[in-house]
């Protein structure tokens, strides 16, 4: 028998080693065809109630239940830019959500093409609406065209917000912002929303390449989407081509400050003509994976790292998509390799604008054109059982499921131990693993043993 100790330590190694190139085959399964309308986003608020929030271009952000069904609407923005590729683009949650209720929009503005965020607070009386009232400006980054927004926000274990903007638009990039040091636009922007400086309601992280400027990463045409591995703190990046290539970007978490990923002195690794002053290629991050854009397989779509626990054979394969074909890339490093497998989708499935993580780690696809959320699933799942809250083990509502796991845990089962915002599960009484159970902690989270009780592998 093992007691808790040596378990989890073996369980939470066993969970990064476990990494090979042997594909699986995705099966997506509909969870969401009605409520929505051009939906753009999907997300969650880390705060343990495993509601899905899903924004909408036109403005509106929904707020569904871990079991997809449409609570209510957030917010609807106003004053938002509708042309082209303009609209809401992001919504963010602020990783002490629980307690402070802010979050963060991002949409281009209606009229001058700015790209805009903001930060709200939730009501006081419903945790399904916003405060609209506490509306605080953090950016306007002026715009020149309608196209190229960029498009998405996300918080780094460092906790500062990180957004993505694109060149300022048309083609060619023609103002040369990719490469321009000072521009906002064709970047990362890294910036720290817990502070203000020189009148701004945000400061800049001194460890900024340069430590006045939000500018983080640079040479960037139109990033719509791209996230951080949830475990790792890696970036992928899916920067959408001009009219030779689609571009995957990846940088590890201790490399990402100032990396240059080339645009527009480069599109993907093929040199692209410019005004732009550039530097030898060293110079520049080159994709990890890259394909040629043609008339039904173009714009890139970035998304995630599967970290969720019902599908093994998917963890740590990176997903990413196209708008108009129907090819979902699973890229995944081996050794010092990256390998790639093309799966073909579905006739009908074009018009995929994100692929989002719910809270217990599971994917999302988002259709913006048939309005539908489809859930990333395979064959022979395993039974998940995720800890949320904070406290006692045995409170069913510290349970995703609103349940206490069996004891023994059967084969096939999972116990993982989430609890938001630095909760902390408490076991108080004996519990068994069942021989192909598995009990995993994630990373950062806290699991406590009270007095005798054990926690044992039979």
């Amino acid at each position: 028998m093992k007691t808790y100790l040596s378990f989890i330590i073996f369980i939470c190694l066993m969970s990064f080693r476990h990494i090979s190139a042997q594909d699986t085959t995705i099966v997506l399964s509909t969870v969401i065809n009605s409520n929505l309308a051009a939906p753009i986003q999907l997300t969650h608020a880390c705060d343990g109630t495993n509601r899905i929030f899903i924004a909408e271009k036109g403005g509106r952000i929904k707020v569904f239940t871990k079991d997809y069904i449409l609570n209510d609407t957030l917010i609807s923005i106003m004053g938002m830019g509708d042309q082209n590729e303009q609209g809401l683009l992001s919504v963010v949650f602020h990783p002490d959500f629980k307690n402070n209720g802010y979050f963060f929009v991002f949409h281009t503005q209606e009229g001058t093409n700015a790209l805009i965020v903001d930060r709200y607070t939730i009501s006081a009386s419903d945790p399904d609406k916003a405060d609209v009232a506490t509306r605080l400006p953090i950016l306007n980054i002026p715009h020149t065209y309608s196209n190229h927004n960029g498009g998405e926000m996300h918080f780094g274990k460092d906790g500062y917000l990180y957004i993505s903007t694109g060149d300022g638009g048309s083609g060619d990039d023609p103002d040369d912002n990719g490469q321009d040091s000072l521009s906002l636009l064709g970047k990362i922007l890294r910036i720290n929303i817990n502070s203000t400086s020189g009148g701004n309601n945000y400061s800049i992280p001194a460890d900024n390449p340069n430590n006045t400027s939000p500018v983080y990463c640079y040479g960037l045409r139109n990033p719509f989407r791209w996230s951080f591995d949830r475990y790792k703190g890696d970036m992928y990046i899916g920067d959408v081509g001009q009219s030779a290539r689609e571009e995957i970007n990846f940088r590890p978490v201790d490399s990402i400050v100032g990396s240059n990923f080339g645009w527009d002195c480069y599109e993907g690794s093929l040199l692209h003509p410019t005004a732009a002053p550039c530097l030898p290629s060293s110079n520049y991050i080159f994709p990890i994976y890259q394909y040629q854009i043609n008339s039904n397989n173009r714009s890139v779509v970035g998304g995630n790292v599967y970290r969720g626990y019902a599908y093994p054979d998917l963890k740590g394969w990176y997903f990413a998509a196209d708008y108009f074909s129907r090819n979902l890339r699973k890229i995944i490093k081996v050794g010092s390799s990256w390998v790639t497998v093309n799966q073909q989708m579905p006739v009908d499935f074009t018009g995929i604008v994100d692929i989002g993580e719910t809270e217990d780690g599971e994917l999302h696809i988002v259709d913006i054109n048939d309005g539908r959320v489809y859930k990333m699933t395979t064959a022979n799942p395993k039974t998940v059982h995720i800890f949320t809250g904070d406290g006692d083990w045995m409170i069913p509502t510290n349970w995703k499921s609103g349940s206490v796991p069996p004891n023994p845990l059967p084969s096939g089962s999972v116990i993982v131990i989430k609890p938001c915002n630095n909760g902390t599960c408490q076991l108080s009484q004996d519990r068994t693993v069942s021989p192909g159970g598995d009990f995993i902690v994630e990373p950062g989270c806290h699991f406590k043993l009270e007095g005798p009780a054990k926690l044992t592998l039979d």
